[in-house]
């Protein structure tokens, strides 16, 4: 398909490095990898702003692009796994299955969820292709749609899901305040700490003074009783 450039020479696509393409391209998951990294799933909420998106085709240049990139993309994979992946990619639901790890593929639960999910896209898919409603397409294209069995299984799986996270979001909760909790105790000890350091103090000073005035008076007492003069006498 690529000549030694990386262009394709049977293509409009002459002149096009495939790193253009590479981003969107499943072929190349390293590039894949590094890209997803370095975004979260927040950052590209699906908001349908009609007068936004008009501004963003205005750029006649980078819409051909996009375009010839999706052309590449095209001649690298097929039209149903492009339109499917897209439809994944602009979910706000779907989508986060692009955070999943390298290993999703052996995990059983992923996997059926994977496969529903793409059931599910598909008939999206289809019925935007044939310019038909997802209810018309039901009954021209049987086994398309995904089947009870399935729907259930997503359900639950959706279901599951919604409690993991409700479950994490209660242990932050809890989290935030055994830390809040531990920060009030830490303050409590520092500002005992401190008032220990205090009373210490103090409690040193007072025997400080106990002690002087005990000599003092000690002092007073010995010149008083006249012993002192005796003593100095009996030394001459």
């Amino acid at each position: 398909l690529l000549d030694g450039e990386g262009t394709c020479p049977r293509s409009p696509l002459r002149g096009l490095w495939v790193r253009q393409a590479a981003v969107i391209s499943p072929i190349e998951p390293p590039m894949m990898n590094v890209v997803l990294s370095r975004m979260k799933v927040d950052d590209v909420e699906r908001v349908v702003d009609e007068k936004m998106w008009k501004a963003n085709v205005l750029d006649l240049k980078r819409v051909m692009s996009v375009a010839k990139a999706i052309y590449l993309l095209l001649q690298q994979s097929n039209e149903a796994a492009v339109r499917v992946g897209l439809e994944i990619a602009v979910c706000r639901v779907a989508k986060r299955v692009l955070w999943w790890n390298e290993n999703w593929f052996a995990e059983e639960p992923k996997n059926e969820y994977f496969k529903t999910l793409v059931r599910e896209k598909l008939s999206i898919a289809l019925s935007q292709a044939k310019g038909v409603p997802p209810s018309a397409l039901e009954g021209l294209n049987e086994g398309v749609g995904p089947s009870e069995a399935d729907a259930a299984a997503l359900a639950d799986l959706r279901k599951k899901l919604q409690e993991a996270e409700a479950v994490a979001k209660a242990a932050k909760l809890q989290q935030a305040a055994l830390e809040a909790h531990s920060r009030e105790a830490m303050e409590k000890l520092t500002n005992l700490e401190a008032a220990m350091q205090a009373k210490n103090h103090e409690f040193k000073q007072m025997v400080k003074d106990a002690e002087e005035r005990a000599a003092a008076a000690a002092i007073a007492e010995y010149k008083a009783s006249g012993q002192a003069e005796r003593d100095f006498a009996a030394l001459q």
